[in-house]
Parts: C-alpha cells; structure tokens; sequence
C-alpha cells in the first residue's frame, strides 16, 4: 500500500512563492548568463561556482511536482530541459 505524504494545506502559498521564484530565477539568471556571455569568465578559482545556475530548475522542478503531483507535463518538460542545457553549458 502506497503511504500518502501529509500535507500542509497552503497550496495556494506554495504557488505563490513557486512563481516569485520563477520570476526571480528568470530576472537573475539572464543577468549572469548575459554576464558570463559578454564579458570576461571569472578568475580559474571561482569557475566552479558557475555550477550554481544548475540549482533554479532542480529546485524549481522539485517544488512544482510536489504542487502539482508527479505526472510530468510541458512546464516539467522545459525545467528538465534546462537543467540538462545548464549542465551541459
């Protein structure tokens, strides 16, 4: 028998917060892509933090399949495929 997870009933919160992440994710991810695009990359010791930009859409993907539920839809699909893009760039 499958152990339904307990929840905490503000999912209405939960979108809310879901989409000012969203928009904070898309304001401040164009700044360090255009960033790292235009100008120099970062001194040899700080490259590895790059990495972090891999971190918006694992956690972004997270939250909405917990929202949502776990069937993967369109919105899924494009948190996925950026992810993936983020580690291969």
């Amino acid at each position: 028998m499958r152990k339904e997870r307990q929840r905490s009933g503000l999912t209405g919160l939960g979108w809310m917060t879901f989409g000012i992440g969203i928009a904070c994710w898309l304001i401040l991810g164009s700044l360090i892509a255009s960033r790292l695009m235009l100008f120099q990359l970062p001194p040899p010791g700080l490259l590895p933090t790059i990495v972090i930009e891999v971190a918006p859409p694992a956690v972004a993907g997270a939250a909405y399949f917990d929202l949502h539920g776990t069937r993967p839809d369109l919105l899924a699909y494009g948190l996925a495929g950026y992810a993936v893009l983020m580690v291969v760039a």
